[in-house]
């Protein structure tokens, strides 16, 4: 509810992976991933969006069923960057929560099926959605790498946070 630029890359990042991978798979009429955010936009993430000509993730205020053939459907949501039903938005309940990319601790969001629910102990889950584009094969665009690349600063604190790991610097070098 509170974003901070790790959460709007991840975010941003993730959407173009997983709609990179429908592509990829034949799936891209069926499904659109749009990353989407809780509220306001930080500065710095509005400034790297802007000048990556990346548009900013949709504003959402809460998570309602849609009617998809005469039916009222639940919503299916990505969580990134947290996985608390008090960070969550509002309506969460409503929805079918289908994956969890996170480095937090790990809280109190249930769902009814099995999920990816990709957690690491790392500084950034900038760096999770990086790692993920290199094990799925998808060519990682210039503007998103950027787009990562300062949300892995920033949630690192330019690497000096007690959380960040070999691996963020790693991840941070090889993208710089």
């Amino acid at each position: 509810r509170n974003p901070d630029n790790d959460s709007i890359a991840a975010a941003v990042g993730y959407a173009h992976l997983k709609n990179a991978l429908a592509a990829r798979d034949g799936e891209a009429d069926a499904v659109e991933y749009v990353p989407a955010r809780l509220g306001p936009l930080p500065v710095e993430s509005a400034w790297i969006l802007e000048q990556n000509d990346i548009a900013e993730p949709v504003l959402i205020e809460n998570v309602n069923p849609v009617e998809r053939d005469g039916e009222e459907v639940k919503q299916k949501v990505i969580l990134v960057d947290h996985n608390e039903i008090g960070q969550a938005a509002p309506g969460i309940e409503n929805a079918d929560v289908v994956e969890i990319i996170d480095h937090h601790r790990i809280a109190d969001v249930s769902t009814a099926n099995p999920i990816l629910f990709l957690n690491l102990p790392i500084g950034s889950t900038a760096t999770i959605v990086t790692l993920q584009f290199r094990q799925t094969g998808i060519e990682l665009p210039d503007s998103i790498a950027r787009v990562l690349l300062s949300a892995i600063l920033t949630d690192t604190v330019i690497m000096k946070s007690p959380t960040c790991t070999q691996r963020d610097i790693d991840i941070a070098n090889r993208m710089s």
